[in-house]
């Protein structure tokens, strides 16, 4: 999230300025993404490895 152009600094700057629904926005937006991310390699690796399954 912090390197696309403009979502750092827009984070860098919300919080300069006390602009809490900004900041809040891009922590569950960033929040959102890892549990997506973390969702598809569990479901990754189950496929790769159907031993994990059983876990």
């Amino acid at each position: 999230v912090f390197t696309w152009p403009g979502m750092g600094r827009l984070f860098l700057d919300s919080l300069g300025y006390n602009d809490y629904p900004v900041v809040m926005g891009l922590l569950m937006f960033s929040a959102v993404l890892v549990l997506i991310g973390n969702l598809l390699a569990d479901l990754i690796s189950a496929f790769v490895d159907p031993r994990i399954r059983l876990a």
